[in-house]
């Protein structure tokens, strides 16, 4: 279901509504509505308004916008034109410096509105301004607020009597000569001068429709006739007003009729660009209540010398000329016509636009706020869901280092277990080592030479003197380690690494033997990376060889052996090829 819309038109007699659904060129005409004031009793237009909101209330309209017809000599109009080139805010610049200009001449503050016309007739940017003083304005809006009724726009009804009389005859926009409307209310007439779709000029007659009323009555007194608003209403539409005499009361108010729209012609033209003043009106329109009379568009005709017809909206197959002004609000209230302006002050309007953008503003406020409530709450989310996931970390980080400081107790138990083991297992297979390397030692190729020592290099380290009587300490000596033999330090440290070999041989053939013995010792696979261990002949071993050297040196047989120069002490460091039990660790 689209928007609901509602043109309003005030008359004296009563109110006229036209009713539209939807938008621009899609909206629809639902009907229209009429309410007798004088029957009604309204006496005011504060009960006037308040009657309207109960109308609505019964067809489901509360809500409907609402155009409200402005009568025309509450309104001051004037066609500018403008530079062709020039923007919508520069437009309404320039317009309100107009209404500026306009509003000099009287001290009441006045509000102003404007439509942009259609090019032609000798103007680029013609544009319509109308001017009505604020304070009416302004009262009629509270009018309407105290009544419940949402009112869009206050439009002049002249213009509203264009945009009906452009929808209901299609070729008037683009009849380029000038065409006459003419609206004959009860108490006044409007008129609008029409030419190429703008609308040229807007007034107000002081002719109105109760002269022909009053001329009804006058004959019905006259012909004691049934009295009444209807029995006048069936007298003045059966009438022929061409056939009446000159001093007949209805050709005499039809006189007075036709002398105001040839002073409001003449006045137009007196304004007008010369060559669209000396253009003839080759047709008018007539609507209103007052266009019912019976003959009043011939006689028109024949007075005026143009063709005259009568003009409105359809309801039910009949013609209403006195519902056109309100199917016009009606167009400009849902956006059918090109022709429409408010007349609603500025601030006022910008109230209402505040007010009807408030709900999406409530609403994006809202969303806003649900947004960042949401955010945080997922934020807070993730952020627990962050500390759990750290706090089962740390509590497997804090299990881990437990874990560890237990493994580390461990390595520290275990080390110990196998340095007691190292203990029992090195002395154990130091007389296996020691039966390998005698053996290999023995079938060494050492010609005139003799091996003299074989001891492991951790007790030729620590100076010893068994052939002096000392006793080596605990777990010293060829089948021990080289520690002092209490605590920490009785632990084997490289036990087993190497053996040191010590022997002489003659000075004449030192090199070639020593050599020889080292390829040999190499190629046994029980060392590895045998090699001459000089240092040591100067440490603790010169001590255990040297009662070997006087022996070898004091017996003739052994001196002569060694030749004229002696024998050659050689010592060599004997590395084995596989540990004893595992490589040490480096602390």
């Amino acid at each position: 279901m689209g928007r609901q819309f509602v043109g309003m038109d005030v008359g004296a007699s009563g109110v006229k509504l036209a009713f539209f659904r939807g938008v621009g060129a899609k909206a629809e005409f639902g009907g229209f509505a009429e309410m007798d004031t004088e029957g009604e009793g309204i006496l005011s237009e504060g009960e006037l308004y308040a009657a309207v909101r109960e109308l609505l209330a019964s067809r489901r309209q509360q809500g409907a916008g609402v155009f409200l017809g402005v009568p025309q000599y509450q309104v001051t109009t004037k066609v500018a034109d403008y530079p062709e080139k020039v923007g919508r805010l520069e437009l309404s610049r320039l317009v309100a410096l107009e209404a500026r200009q306009l509003t000099g001449v009287t001290d009441e503050a006045l509000v102003h509105g404007y439509t942009p016309l259609p090019a032609g007739l000798g103007r680029r940017r013609p544009v319509l301004i109308a001017l009505s003083r604020e304070d009416a304005i302004r009262e009629r809006l509270g009018q309407l607020e105290s009544g419940g009724l949402s009112c869009l726009s206050l439009v002049p009804s002249g213009l509203a009597l264009a945009a009906a009389c452009l929808e209901l005859a299609p070729g008037l926009s683009s009849c380029r000569e000038p065409v006459l409307l003419l609206d004959i209310g009860m108490e006044s007439t409007t008129m609008a001068v029409l030419a190429a779709g703008q609308v040229l000029y807007l007034c107000t007659l002081m002719f109105g429709a109760v002269r022909f009323d009053e001329a009804a009555r006058q004959y019905q007194q006259a012909h004691r006739s049934v009295e009444g608003q209807a029995g006048r209403l069936e007298y003045l539409s059966q009438v022929d007003l061409c056939s009446e005499t000159r001093q007949s009361p209805l050709q005499q108010a039809a006189q007075t009729l036709e002398s105001e729209i040839q002073n409001a012609v003449e006045h137009w033209r007196s304004m007008e660009s010369e060559a669209l003043a000396a253009t003839p009106v080759p047709l008018m329109y007539v609507t209103g209540g007052g266009s019912r009379l019976g003959g009043l568009c011939e006689w028109l005709s024949q007075v005026l010398e143009c063709r005259v017809e009568q003009l409105g909206p359809t309801e039910n197959g009949q013609v209403r000329p006195e519902l056109t002004v309100a199917y016009g609000l009606g167009l400009q209230a849902c956006g059918r016509s090109p022709l429409s302006l408010s007349l609603v002050p500025g601030e006022v309007e910008e109230l209402r636009l505040r007010r009807r953008r408030w709900p999406f503003l409530a609403v994006s406020a809202g969303l806003l706020v649900s947004v960042v409530i949401g955010s945080l709450l997922g934020s807070m989310l993730e952020s627990r869901q962050a500390n759990a996931a750290l706090e089962i970390r740390r509590k497997d980080l804090t299990a881990s280092v437990d874990e560890g400081a237990s493994i580390l107790r461990l390595r520290r138990a275990a080390d110990d277990e196998e340095r007691c083991l190292v203990e029992m297992a090195v002395p154990g297979n130091g007389a296996r080592r020691l039966a390998d390397a005698m053996a290999q030692l023995s079938s060494a190729p050492l010609p005139q030479g003799w091996l003299v020592c074989l001891a492991d290099a951790a007790s030729v380290a620590a100076p010893q003197d068994f052939l002096g009587g000392e006793r080596p300490s605990a777990g010293s000596g060829l089948l021990g380690g080289g520690g002092s033999g209490k605590g920490e330090d009785a632990r084997p440290r490289n036990v087993g690494a190497s053996y040191v070999c010590a022997g002489f041989v003659p000075r004449e053939s030192a090199q070639e033997s020593i050599a020889g013995l080292l390829r040999h010792l190499d190629g046994m696979g029980a060392f590895r990376g045998v090699d001459r261990a000089d240092s040591i002949e100067k440490g603790s071993l010169s001590q255990w060889v040297w009662r070997w050297r006087e022996c070898l040196n004091g017996v003739p047989e052994l001196r002569r052996t060694g030749g004229a120069n002696g024998y050659e002490l050689f010592t060599l460091s004997l590395p084995f090829a596989r540990p004893d039990v595992r490589a040490e660790e480096k602390e």
